[in-house]
């Protein structure tokens, strides 16, 4: 029972550690954009289904 315990506060700490991170700022330092699209055409609705199936995501 006491390492159940520890197991559970073990875990409510850690999701209260990440909570408090703020996924979402402004990067620090010298960050680049990863994905960045040059096409001159614009992107249509297939298009970009396209991409979603080629891509897997």
């Amino acid at each position: 029972m006491g390492c159940t315990a520890l197991f559970y506060y073990g875990i409510l700490w850690i999701s209260a550690e990440y909570e408090s991170m703020h996924r979402y700022d402004e990067p620090l330092g010298k960050a680049v954009k990863v994905f960045q699209m040059d096409s001159a055409e614009p992107d249509t609705m297939t298009n970009r289904l396209m991409w979603f199936y080629r891509l897997g995501e």
